[in-house]
């Protein structure tokens, strides 16, 4: 596990752009980038090159090659799954903290399935009617079976999972993951959600998600707000389809999104302060990168 201490500076947020053994360091205030070799961000499929957790930056694993983490419902642990080079089953999961330090034990899922993310109760495991299943790896046991769309699910918070409503997402369901009660959230007329890439606010109230109204076409950062059933499309946040990406600043003041291929000049980054009339472009020279994370 790669594990760095991260030091914001007073002049605002600081937005890291995860390449093949490559980062770029972007200060949003400054305008200005750093860039660096990264030996632990080597090409993979793993679901997150890069995670924020809390001021520390995880990237790579330690643990070998096979190894890939997800973010854990506390700000300051992962999950570490370990799969099998070999047929790409899992091998082990255990819960470490920033610092390497195991807090729930290695335990091997039930059937070896991946995990898909935290919730409150243990992890989301698919299960064989195209659901979910609640696992607990504490105790070993499936606690809670949940009827969504595995296939379709976005971000999690402690208690809740979002997934598309119908196969092009025109809507969103926000599940509770201990009773199973739903609400659901319309795009507005003619969009469509793209809730892979989308990331909800570090108090969990907003969900920023990437929206478009046909599939090769440009994107837009919207606002979720499941409590008042609002979505707001946020003025000048449109970029190019492609490397769709979504954080939030530490604070939960700002917004970014990225779009465009990753070799393509029409990569762009664009931030969103909340309260704002509209985004803005950050106009920085940075390479190709295929994960995004911001302190």
């Amino acid at each position: 596990m790669g594990c760095g201490a991260s030091s914001q500076p007073a002049t605002g947020p600081h937005v890291y752009l995860a390449g093949n053994g490559e980062l770029w360091d972007v200060d949003i205030v400054g305008r200005q980038v750093h860039h660096e070799r990264q030996a632990l961000l080597d090409a993979g499929t793993s679901p997150h090159r890069i995670l924020a957790r809390g001021d520390r930056l995880i990237m790579g694993s330690q643990f070998g090659e096979s190894a890939f983490f997800l973010p854990s419902l506390r700000p300051d642990r992962i999950w570490l799954v370990d799969v099998s080079p070999r047929d790409g089953d899992v091998r082990a999961v255990r819960e470490v903290t920033v610092d390497g330090v195991t807090t729930v034990p290695a335990i091997v899922p039930p059937q070896r399935r991946t995990p898909l993310a935290a919730v409150q109760g243990g992890l989301l495991l698919n299960a064989d009617d195209g659901g979910v299943d609640v696992w607990d790896p504490r105790s070993g046991r499936v606690v809670r079976h949940l009827i969504v769309d595995a296939n379709a699910l976005g971000p999690t918070t402690g208690r809740s999972m979002t997934s598309c409503t119908d196969p092009q997402c025109h809507a969103l369901a926000l599940t509770d993951v201990t009773t199973g009660e739903a609400r659901t959230v319309r795009a507005p007329p003619a969009y469509t959600f793209e809730p892979w890439t989308a990331a909800f606010a570090p108090d969990d109230d907003v969900l920023a998600i990437p929206v478009r109204v046909v599939a090769d076409g440009p994107r837009q950062l919207a606002l979720v707000d499941f409590a008042r059933g609002r979505v707001a499309i946020v003025p000048g946040s449109t970029v190019a389809p492609g490397y769709t990406l979504v954080a939030w600043s530490a604070t939960g003041h700002e917004a970014f999104i990225t779009g465009g291929g990753a070799y393509e000049p029409t990569r762009a980054l664009v931030g969103y302060r909340l309260g704002a009339p509209r985004a803005q472009a950050i106009d920085v020279d940075v390479g190709p990168f295929y994960d995004v994370a911001a302190i």
